[in-house]
């Protein structure tokens, strides 16, 4: 499936007015057409796919009902029960609206108790993330900054020991300066730190995947 096939164009149309909807406070609306991108061909066809399932996930947020969130978690698991990768990255995701280290800022009519249950379900799918794979230096590092931001510093801490002693220099962690501070117990400095590299890993994820972007376009415009 390519990116001008009509099966791929509905399924992210559909996506895309799902969010629209949400914005614009059709929050049951929005959840029908999330249901409908998910069923739709494309939502089988991307490995990132699981980010058409959002619209459930924020709908918990800026309610603070869970039941949305619920059923997006079903659905998620339908089809990523065994994947630590899509585990690792939807936690990613949730932790990056609430926080707010995207282009986007945070998700916007975020509420307290929103951000509650979506944190805790990103530590839960971190969790998982080092379950399925815990030589992920990657998810023991996501689930650092999830538990860091849920108020659980003793255990984000332990986390990104973990990712340190797996690569004993972890990439998104500037010349093992949070290493340092974790065993010095300066949990304030690292976090900070673990923060800076968040942010410096949206920075780099972005330029990627605009890079990926013009590939693909470039790949089009060869074979037209």
């Amino acid at each position: 499936m390519t990116l001008d096939d009509p099966s791929w164009i509905r399924g992210w149309s559909l996506a895309s007015l799902s969010g629209l909807a949400l914005r614009r406070g059709e929050r049951d609306a929005a959840v029908e057409l999330a249901r409908r991108a998910w069923e739709s061909e494309a939502s089988a066809t991307w490995s990132r796919r699981y980010y058409m399932l959002w619209t459930f996930f924020a709908y918990t947020g800026v309610t603070g009902e869970e039941d949305a969130m619920l059923e997006g978690r079903q659905l998620f698991e339908e089809r990523f029960s065994l994947s630590s990768g899509a585990h690792n990255g939807l936690a990613w995701s949730l932790v990056a609206r609430v926080a707010g280290f995207t282009s986007r800022g945070p998700l916007e009519g975020l509420t307290p108790e929103g951000a509650v249950q979506l944190l805790a379900l990103a530590c839960e799918l971190a969790e998982r993330a080092v379950e399925l794979n815990p030589g992920s230096a990657d998810a023991w590092n996501t689930l650092g900054v999830a538990r860091s931001f849920a108020g659980d510093y003793e255990g984000a801490v332990a986390s990104y020991r973990e990712a340190l002693l797996i690569l004993r220099y972890h990439p998104l962690i500037a010349e093992g300066d949070l290493s340092e501070r974790v065993i010095q117990g300066k949990l304030d400095d690292a976090v900070e730190l673990a923060q800076q590299a968040v942010v410096e890993r949206e920075d780099a994820e972005r330029q990627a995947a605009e890079a990926e972007r013009r590939a693909r376009e470039e790949e089009q415009r060869r074979y037209r």
